[in-house]
């Protein structure tokens, strides 16, 4: 929450992270900031799956698998 409103005092006008892992803390930071919060790439989700038939399967690659999955729960709720 400190770093959030830091950015935003320093005159952040959107606050972005760089890795898959920190869209579980999307929410969480939208909650807090004022300004548009992209914690992950994975926000794009949507975006990218309206291009798709509904049938189709999107490929999700990761450096680490096993540390990804116990947060599957979080990357579905979170970026459909």
């Amino acid at each position: 929450a400190e770093a959030i409103k830091f950015l935003e005092l320093k005159g952040a006008s959107a606050i972005t992270g760089d890795c898959g892992f920190m869209m579980a803390f999307q929410i969480l930071a939208r909650k807090i900031a004022t300004k548009p919060v992209f914690m992950s790439s994975m926000v794009q989700c949507p975006i990218i799956a309206t291009a798709f038939d509904p049938k189709d399967h999107i490929l999700i690659l990761t450096a680490n698998g096993k540390s990804l999955a116990p947060q599957k729960d979080v990357l579905l709720n979170s970026c459909g």
